[in-house]
């Protein structure tokens, strides 16, 4: 009897683990490469791994939020004629999102949101926020592959001047954690 036991426990553990592993290989197969980070580097990334993805030298700092101690910015300018920066951003070192800013003369707005159109599919949600007088930012929601990878395109327009095209990456599974622990955090 107790070995008719033990072998019907064994044989359900290994059929837990089993469909556990094929649970874990489907669900890998369902997430697409564009959802899994941004570009070279995967979500939860450390600040060195970036370094050495983008070839961002020592020099370049990592700099602390004066607000949350957690929270860090790696910046890279001049990327390409295109680009003319990334802010990649961390949360207790872990890569959580990727602002890349475009040289509005060099590219256009309309071959962007084309290009974001083809990778992410139809955005979800548009908006107009004002700055200050005429100057605005148009925004686009792609949330295909919510809750795990957000993409927010945005055009600001300021008269002419710094007028500037980014796209906005975000693993928003990790960021909301960050929210919810910011809000565990508050003392009552």
């Amino acid at each position: 009897m107790k070995k008719t036991l033990y072998f019907l426990c064994v044989i359900a553990l290994l059929l837990f683990a089993a469909c556990q592993k094929q649970e874990q290989e489907q669900e890998k197969e369902t997430i697409p490469e564009a959802a899994k980070g941004y570009g070279e580097v995967s979500w939860g990334a450390s600040v060195e791994e970036v370094r050495k993805a983008y070839g961002i030298g020592e020099e370049v700092d990592a700099v602390a939020n004066e607000n949350d101690p957690n929270l860090t910015t790696l910046r890279q300018d001049k990327v390409s004629e295109v680009i003319s920066g990334r802010v990649f951003n961390f949360n207790e070192g872990k890569l959580y999102a990727v602002s890349v800013g475009y040289d509005p003369k060099k590219v256009s707005a309309d071959n962007l949101e084309k290009t974001l159109d083809e990778k992410y599919g139809p955005y979800f949600h548009e908006y107009r926020r004002f700055i200050l007088g005429s100057a605005y930012t148009d925004y686009r929601c792609y949330t295909t592959y919510l809750p795990r990878h957000s993409v927010e395109y945005g055009k600001s327009f300021q008269g002419g001047l710094n007028d500037y095209l980014f796209v906005y990456y975000r693993w928003a599974e990790f960021d909301d954690k960050y929210k919810q622990s910011k809000i565990e955090r508050v003392e009552l």
